[in-house]
């Protein structure tokens, strides 16, 4: 029981919607706390990253895919891709890199220490790197991250998508509030949906949003409800092709390729044609979880 313990503690896997990544090499011991409810001991993992401390190179021939005009860009090397932070955004410092191969299971990661505040975060694979690369081995045919706040409620899940400012943390504050005690916030900011042989599967995810409702649950999708704010609560369903034209666009798709955008499609076409899809317009009171009908 020590010996899996120790092994645990230096070698973690880390599962996020399903999508198991093992740590390993310099600094994969200090898997930061929020990640802790996300340990597993799954014995196969899907990725694999090894991480490495020392001054970043970014020599390497690449081509830019995606910047986010902020901390992180992605690139496209001759193998794979590169994922990039940097201290402060452009034209901030590059001190943190995650190269993967071109299946995406196999990363190698650098970080440069001297660029810390605290020694002690030397985790290789920090946020946004660890979101990013979750999603693209999702939409390699396994799933979605999706902008959302999720409710588990009697062994289901009922999704709210909307993009910034829709009102999904205020969502989860009227859940939390106001909503049955039975009920699980999975998450206020981002969501993890994957087909199953029955359906779908949602999880929550340690990537929150303003309410900070952070959750590993995870349970079978019931409805979805695409959420604006209003002065009245009232929801109306929507046609297939309105439900898949907002599910698209509250797809996480950031740095990845447009061209490889088919199964991402296909997957909210299926969503869209296949679950009960709703518009809620919604006041910020116990109207909304009425309305959405989990009161």
């Amino acid at each position: 029981m020590r010996r899996l313990s120790r092994r645990r503690e230096l070698n973690p896997v880390l599962s996020v919607g399903g999508i198991s990544i093992a740590i390993e090499g310099e600094g994969a011991s200090g898997v930061p706390k929020h990640l802790h409810p996300y340990l597993t001991d799954d014995k196969k993992p899907l990725a694999r990253c090894r991480g490495n401390l020392g001054q970043v190179d970014l020599s390497r021939e690449t081509q830019a895919l995606f910047d986010s005009g902020g901390v992180w860009r992605v690139d496209e090397t001759p193998g794979g891709i590169r994922l990039v932070l940097r201290s402060g955004g452009p034209p901030g410092r590059p001190y943190h890199i995650l190269e993967l191969d071109a299946d995406l299971t196999r990363g190698e990661a650098r970080l440069d220490p001297t660029e810390l505040e605290d020694d002690t975060r030397r985790f290789p694979l920090r946020d946004p790197l660890h979101e990013l690369w979750t999603s693209f081995l999702l939409m390699r045919g396994r799933g979605l991250l999706l902008h959302g706040c999720g409710l588990l409620l009697d062994e289901k899940v009922h999704v709210f998508l909307g993009e910034s400012g829709a009102g999904k943390s205020t969502l989860g504050k009227i859940f939390k509030k106001h909503g049955p005690r039975s009920g699980t916030i999975l998450s206020d900011d981002r969501l993890v949906v994957r087909p199953e042989k029955s359906g779908y599967s949602v999880y929550g995810t340690p990537w929150h949003g303003e309410a900070q409702f952070a959750s590993h649950c995870f349970g079978p999708l019931a409805s979805v409800y695409f959420i604006e704010k209003a002065n009245k609560s009232e929801s109306c369903a929507l046609s297939t092709r309105e439900a898949v034209e907002r599910l698209f666009r509250v797809c996480f798709l950031a740095g990845w390729p447009r061209t490889g955008l088919n199964f991402v499609l296909g997957m909210c076409h299926d969503v869209g044609a296949g679950v009960p899809c709703r518009r809620l317009r919604f006041r910020p009171d116990e109207s909304a979880l009425r309305a959405a009908g989990v009161a």
